[in-house]
């Protein structure tokens, strides 16, 4: 079940991919998992509409050990893939 994109900026910790958005300009509606990644800078990228290519949200792409710890109780993958990664 797809979940309501919750905000225009989040963390690229988060599992956006799950969630659904609709483009203001053209009225897209689908998964964030199809839109189209702008890398603009090491610290900020863009996810853009894949029919129009309308700006649908900022993503931080940082994050200290401690958000991270958060995201991976929130049931982030790549959260919990990178903690894992530390273990043993």
């Amino acid at each position: 079940m797809a979940i309501k994109q919750p905000s225009y900026t989040f963390s690229s910790w988060e599992n956006y991919q799950e969630w659904e958005s609709t483009c203001s300009n053209c009225s897209w509606t689908g998964l964030l998992a199809r839109a189209v990644t702008d890398w603009e800078s090491d610290m900020v990228s863009s996810l853009h509409c894949p029919q129009c290519d309308n700006k649908l949200g900022l993503m931080g792409n940082e994050a200290s050990r401690e958000e991270i710890v958060e995201f991976a109780k929130k049931g982030s993958h790549k959260a919990i893939r990178h903690l894992k990664s530390f273990e043993n």
